[in-house]
């Protein structure tokens, strides 16, 4: 059982994994709502950092 968890979790790509990319949809909503907007390469913590900050009061 631990042997095919270990095999599952490394089939599949988490966002703490590296070489993580995320799903296509997400990104392109991420620019669509300006939260990309000027930004190049960065990390998936990144993204999410100013996706949060984007939805503070007075922002």
């Amino acid at each position: 059982m631990c042997v095919a968890g270990k095999r599952k979790l490394e089939g599949i790509r988490r966002f703490d994994v590296a070489g993580f990319e995320p799903d296509a949809a997400y990104v392109r909503e991420l620019k669509k709502y300006g939260v990309l907007k000027g930004a190049g390469a960065m990390s998936v913590y990144e993204m999410d950092r100013r996706y949060w900050e984007s939805l503070w009061y007075g922002r």
